[in-house]
């Protein structure tokens, strides 16, 4: 069994009873019950002496109702859901049930039993994998929706879907991925999506071809929100983790048309030009996009992370920054770029409003060690992999620099450099004596240090590598807990 803190032994016949000790308060309630079968010794002990014993148990109390937020349940591929699955689901209470995630599909027989429960209906989020059901009209309701994967689905069925989906006007940050195994093109979808809104005048909002100044105005009032864009030309787009293919020019139509609407917005927007194959490609898609987007006067790239990754070997330089200038630089607040920015572009990169604005920067490249770092200081997130050769006195500068400011929990540097640098130089620079305080051991890391902030309830835990620093505002109750999610975004628990 595992349990906040780890996994623990429990003898079989006490699991039923700690399971139904757990909610046996009535307003006891766990964020997450999982049943776990993917294993074959746990899979034939669950099914068949564990839930048996466990629906037994429940018959004895008729009012039991499990209080949880998320039901997992990961069986073994070759059973579909059943019957033990539907009674155990009963179970839980269904007004506190926000998420189901199941492995894997649910069985034909039972689709309909499990369609009509109220913990269905009431739940906003599923993950399902499996070869699901295709009437896609049963998971209508849900707000995020990832279904992996589904049999036989048509242009025809997943454009109705899309129709009914926006019809329902989700809340912000809804979204559905549904994967299928048959492949569909874009210009599937884009094909069915005009045939159906040229037939249903209520749906002319959304529709990709041209239309009256009336339905024209409908089109601009509905915004669109995504998980993710990214381009990859010659012929590639995802959009919500889900690729299509598509022309070079419908490309850049898509993307301007997900944009047409100031307010639509996408949490990440990526151009992968990184493979040394698409170079070419990217020599014509650039020069075609920009004269697209400087078409339209007030068009914005509204995202939250804006990522350009390029080719590695070539520093970014005029290409990038035009393609920047089009972000929303109110609404960017990370800025990710690969390799680094040439030389003759920086002066410009540093006076973009989107360098300004951004809290937080992370480069992947070759910084030379003569790049002045005062720019780079002002992020309260700043990763740098790699300079050159980071010398002690800059390494200072950017521990200083975040003492000084006193950054809020969750602030972080850091840097990587190319080649080893001595860490008795670093410590000659520190303005309290030297103090090697491991929260836990870790040969990686040659010194730790914790240093004292304006703020009594935080601290700064540094830490040097052979070739690197590492840095982040942490809670003096949880310098392990908070370094690891700053630094590395990693959860761990003390």
């Amino acid at each position: 069994m595992l349990l906040p803190g780890g996994h623990y032994s429990v003898p079989k016949d006490r699991l039923v009873e700690m399971l139904i000790e757990f909610f046996n308060h009535p307003k006891s309630i766990i964020n997450t019950v999982k049943f776990d079968m993917s294993a074959k010794f746990g899979r034939e002990y669950i099914e068949a002496e564990f839930l048996p014993i466990l629906l037994n148990r429940l018959k004895m109390i008729p009012k039991f109702q499990a209080r949880a937020k998320v039901l997992a349940w990961d069986g073994y591929f070759r059973n579909p859901l059943g019957e033990k699955f539907l009674q155990v689901l009963k179970h839980f209470n269904a007004d506190d049930l926000e998420c189901l995630n199941l492995c894997p599909e649910i069985s034909s027989e039972n689709f309909d039993e499990l369609c009509e429960t109220k913990q269905w209906k009431n739940a906003r989020k599923l993950v399902i994998i499996g070869n699901q059901d295709p009437r896609l009209d049963k998971f209508l309701h849900f707000d995020e929706l990832t279904i992996i994967r589904v049999d036989s689905l048509g242009a025809e069925e997943a454009c109705s879907f899309i129709q009914n989906f926006i019809s329902k006007n989700p809340p912000f940050k809804s979204f559905f991925q549904i994967q299928t195994c048959n492949p569909m093109t874009v210009q599937d979808i884009l094909q069915e999506l005009d045939s159906q809104m040229k037939n249903d005048r209520l749906k002319k909002r959304q529709s990709l071809q041209i239309c009256s100044k009336e339905d024209q105005e409908v089109v601009l009032s509905s915004p669109t929100f995504l998980e993710d864009i990214t381009l990859c030309p010659p012929n590639k787009i995802i959009i919500n983790f889900k690729i299509y293919t598509a022309s070079e020019n419908d490309l850049i139509e898509i993307f301007m048309r997900i944009f047409q609407n100031p307010k639509s917005f996408a949490e990440l927007v990526k151009f992968s030009f990184h493979d040394i194959d698409q170079q070419e490609a990217v020599k014509h898609f650039l020069p075609l996009l920009m004269e697209r987007m400087e078409s339209e006067p007030k068009f914005k790239i509204n995202c939250k992370v804006f990522d350009y990754d390029g080719l590695r070997s070539i520093p970014l330089g005029k290409d990038f920054l035009d393609v920047l200038k089009f972000c929303n630089s109110k609404k960017m607040r990370i800025l990710r770029i690969a390799p680094q920015v040439s030389d003759d572009y920086l002066s410009e990169f540093f006076e973009t409003e989107q360098w300004k604005n951004a809290e937080e920067l992370r480069s992947f490249g070759l910084w030379s060690e003569e790049t002045e770092l005062e720019p780079f200081l002002r992020f309260r997130r700043l990763n740098i992999q790699h300079i050159h050769f980071l010398t002690a006195k800059n390494a200072w500068k950017i521990i200083k620099t975040f003492l000084d400011r006193n950054h809020p929990v969750d602030s972080c540097f850091y840097i990587k450099s190319l080649f080893d640098f001595k860490l008795q130089g670093i410590l000659n620079q520190f303005h309290v004596p030297p103090k090697d305080e491991p929260i836990v051991e870790n040969e990686y890391f040659k010194h730790t240090q914790i240093f004292e902030l304006p703020s009594a309830d935080n601290v700064m835990v540094l830490k040097i590598a052979n070739a690197g620093i590492y840095g982040a505002i942490c809670r003096k109750t949880h310098l392990e807990v908070d370094f690891r999610w700053a630094v590395f975004r990693v959860r761990i628990q003390e």
